[in-house]
């Protein structure tokens, strides 16, 4: 291998390589492309996420009733509102009782929350539907 070192010419020095490694120039390597190449993995295709839950995700203020408002473990709840959406909260010690006409509104940087009258503002988020 040193000798094929000290050959000044590129394809001179080259040859000297692949000399040593058993290949000759009408040799394809065996690390060479092959002709074909195969069909590329096609990737399995996502369901489509309904207008519905789209369009709901796109509101940005509005006022809604809270038809339902569900216990979930550690101190959260789940708000099902008269509208049809479902909104989890995120934050212990939120009371919302039901029938309370909720403020649903979303921050500039995508953060929902849901501003009670006497509470600070409850941090929330929209339960995609099944």
């Amino acid at each position: 291998m040193t000798r094929c070192s000290t050959i000044a010419a590129p394809s001179a020095r080259l040859a000297c390589y692949d000399g040593l490694a058993g290949q000759t120039a009408a040799q394809p390597s065996a690390t060479s492309m092959p002709a074909s190449l195969p069909a590329p993995a096609t990737r399995p295709a996502t369901q489509p996420v309904s207008t519905a839950y789209t369009a709901m995700r796109k509101r940005s203020h509005f006022e809604a009733i809270a038809q339902e408002v569900e216990p979930l473990p550690h101190g959260l709840f789940r708000l099902h509102l008269a509208d049809g959406s479902t909104y989890d909260t995120s934050m212990e010690g939120a009371h919302i009782v039901q029938g309370t006409m909720l403020h649903i509104r979303r921050s500039p940087l995508g953060t929902t929350f849901v501003d009670l009258p006497s509470q600070a503002p409850i941090p929330v988020r929209l339960v995609r539907p099944d």
